[in-house]
């Protein structure tokens, strides 16, 4: 939990207790504020910061706090953490530093983490994208996933769909839990695919993020797969990797494909495995049921030609 969550649980709690130690901590908590890029608060705003703690006024425990770059902040506190953990620490500073860190009450990381998120999801747009679609009953529409999944079918403007159509594209689970902040690449390739007496298509959609330095992350990503057979006819095959473990969905109405993926599923968690990836299940799913295709999917028709965007 705590890797999954940014900032790590307690970091805010660990200067709030050091920015309120007592007059016999004060020496060694100055030097941990400074490692942490703070600096002890004269005493109005100390008594304002008690206050607000006892109250558990979140917003009010921030702008005492005074972060001029929270980003430097966090990485300053792991720093100094896993210096703590490394036995790097002065005793006295280590001491104090396991003093705050106790301090178990993630209530204001939580606020934190929780306001980043909303910012980063853009949440705080909603109201203007209501006023711009002029969709009046918000309470009806109550994720702003879904009002964009609307106002993608109600606006009038090309230019309007097609940025709720981008913003769609990022509002992704897998995305969100990968903590990149980019843009989600997408890659598409189409080739020929001879079965038996006749050349198929052989779609695929890559979804996912890139790491720093340019990489496909291959930690976090969507393939979507869609083949025509000799005797199915059209398959869909959605798979989904998410901290290199990985689910397959298929979509097709024929009864004898449970069967047949539950005989392949040892196989397939075999050939995963030799990649260094977990497979969690493979399931069949009626064709009806199947995810619309990533909004600028081009292959919705057949190709018969190799073909590769990115």
């Amino acid at each position: 939990m705590e890797k999954f969550l940014s900032p790590p649980l307690f970091a805010y709690e660990a200067a709030v207790r050091l920015l309120l130690s007592g007059e016999e901590e004060a020496e060694t908590a100055r030097a941990l504020l400074a490692r942490l890029g703070l600096a002890p608060l004269p005493e109005d705003r100390r008594l304002a910061l008690r206050e607000a703690v006892q109250c558990r006024r979140f917003a009010d425990i921030i702008r005492q706090l005074g972060l001029t770059d929270e980003e430097a902040f966090l990485e300053r506190w792991a720093a100094l953490d896993a210096a703590y953990q490394s036995g790097a620490l002065p005793a006295a500073e280590a001491k104090l530093w396991a003093a705050a860190r106790a301090a178990r009450d993630p209530a204001l990381s939580l606020f934190c983490w929780l306001r980043r998120a909303a910012v980063r999801l853009g949440l705080e747009d909603e109201a203007a994208l209501v006023r711009v679609g002029k969709i009046e009953d918000l309470p009806s529409v109550p994720s702003l996933k879904r009002l964009l999944l609307r106002f993608l079918h109600e606006s009038g403007s090309e230019g309007a769909k097609r940025a709720a159509e981008a913003i769609l594209d990022q509002l992704d689970g897998m995305a969100i839990a990968a903590g990149g902040d980019g843009l989600i690449d997408h890659v598409w390739i189409s080739l020929p695919l001879p079965l038996g007496g006749r050349s198929s298509d052989f779609a695929v959609c890559w979804q996912g993020s890139r790491k720093q330095g340019g990489p496909l992350d291959a930690d976090y990503n969507r393939i979507v797969c869609y083949l025509t057979l000799e005797e199915l006819g059209e398959v869909i095959v959605d798979m989904r990797v998410q901290r290199r473990i990985v689910h397959i969905s298929i979509f097709h109405d024929d009864p004898r494909l449970p069967v047949a993926a539950a005989r392949m599923a040892p196989l397939v968690k075999e050939r995963f495995q030799a990649h260094g990836y977990a497979l969690s299940g493979i399931d069949v799913k009626a064709t009806r049921s199947a995810p619309p295709p990533p909004s600028v999917f081009l292959f919705a028709d057949s190709c018969s030609e190799v073909d590769c965007q990115a």
